[in-house]
């Protein structure tokens, strides 16, 4: 309160001298809590960041190297599969020809969202070298529905010769809670 608040009020000399003595004391305890407060705030924080998990974390990322194998996940987390593919010169790409739509739902992504999981970490970022011809990943994501086991079978065809695929990937996939 400042004198001039004072004066409106019509408050005695030693009222006033009193109630700036309890707002000067108020004051400084905040000033005095204001670090602490802070202090407190940070920790809070970093707590919080740490308990929460991070984007990366709700994501399983396999590749080519792991056609064959078994792989874990819970019903909260995705399944990225990236695959290299010479998209465009040869006429080859990777189709989706086995999952059990019942359990999960596979699907390509589009470069947008390939594009975001690069910018969250959740995929290393690729350069596009613009040739024809480079090989540029080919990226699916499987979202769990229920628990259970699915086997999933990408293959490497042309579309024009779908009996005869070039390579084939192959994953067990086991939902948990």
């Amino acid at each position: 309160m400042t004198a001039g608040r004072a004066e409106e009020l019509k408050l005695l000399p030693r009222e006033r001298t009193t109630i700036e003595a309890v707002m000067r004391k108020t004051i400084r305890r905040f000033s005095e809590l204001t670090p602490a407060l802070i202090g407190l705030l940070i920790c809070a924080t970093v707590l919080s960041l740490r308990a929460s998990p991070t984007a990366a974390q709700n994501y399983v990322v396999v590749g080519e190297q792991q056609s064959g194998s078994v792989e874990k996940i819970q019903l909260s987390q995705l399944l990225i599969i990236q695959l290299p593919a010479q998209q465009g010169s040869t006429g080859y790409g990777w189709t989706i020809t086995k999952s059990d739509k019942s359990l999960c739902k596979l699907e390509e992504l589009s470069d947008d969202q390939v594009n975001q999981l690069q910018d969250t970490g959740v995929l290393p970022k690729t350069k596009d070298t613009g040739l024809i011809g480079a090989v540029k990943p080919q990226t699916f994501q499987l979202t769990p529905l229920k628990k259970g086991t699915t086997q999933v079978l990408l293959q490497y065809v042309r579309p024009w010769e779908p009996k005869t695929p070039a390579k084939e990937f192959s994953l067990t996939v086991r939902i948990g809670g």
